[in-house]
């Protein structure tokens, strides 16, 4: 059973872009309850603490939630690749557009995160991810205005 399976962990990207002013776990947290998901969510951002410390490292499979395996475990995640892009929303819709991330594919801070998502102005800047993609640019495609709107991943904990 997908839902209570403890050997997989579910990741998606909001269906909701947020500014760059978010407390992004909270974001996560919010949009899986909503969508009735359950469980404790974290969002892959970086902040004072990088995405791979606050993340727990998990040694199973990592799936988007219709069942899509995107990494076998947490080591495959990190890689730099992965098997399929994160590129479905909580409701399983398709997501298009940037994601906030200030993360290197790794997990390690790009330290370029909106001042730890608290600015609104158009400088300084954060690293985004393209849901789209399956190498690198899933995390780290470039930047983005702080004055703009992105979505987040959201991983399972």
């Amino acid at each position: 059973d997908f839902w209570g399976d403890s050997t997989v962990k579910r990741v998606f990207a909001t269906s909701t872009q947020y500014q760059s002013s978010v407390a992004p776990d909270s974001a996560c947290q919010s949009s899986a309850i909503n969508a009735g998901l359950g469980g404790s969510w974290k969002a892959w951002t970086s902040e004072q603490t990088p995405a791979a410390t606050k993340q727990n490292h998990f040694n199973g499979k990592y799936q988007l939630v219709d069942g899509t395996t995107i990494a076998n475990n947490w080591n495959d995640l990190i890689d730099g690749n992965l098997i399929r892009p994160i590129n479905k929303s909580e409701y399983l819709g398709l997501v298009v557009g940037s994601v906030w991330t200030g993360s290197l594919p790794s997990g390690i801070s790009t330290n370029n995160n909106c001042n730890n998502w608290s600015s609104l102005l158009s400088t300084p800047t954060a690293t985004v991810g393209d849901p789209s993609a399956t190498n690198s640019n899933w995390s780290n495609k470039g930047i983005q205005s702080c004055s703009t709107r992105a979505f987040l991943y959201c991983i399972e904990q």
